[in-house]
């Protein structure tokens, strides 16, 4: 099965001298579930400073 690019929602700066937010996939965080049914979950971080939004977001693929 082939499953389209995950976009996760966590930032850090980038080494440009502007130190611009650029997207980040967090390291060790990706978290890969096997579900009973199947199906594969990824548990990924939310760490977006601008927005002040943190935690952890959901994504479940389903096997076709």
């Amino acid at each position: 099965m082939l499953a389209g690019p995950m976009q996760t929602d966590s930032w850090t700066k980038s080494e440009a001298p502007d130190h611009v937010l650029v997207r980040t996939t967090a390291g060790e965080y990706l978290q890969p579930i096997f579900l009973k049914d199947g199906s594969l979950a990824v548990v990924s971080p939310i760490q977006d400073v601008k927005a002040d939004r943190y935690g952890f977001t959901f994504w479940r693929f389903e096997a076709r």
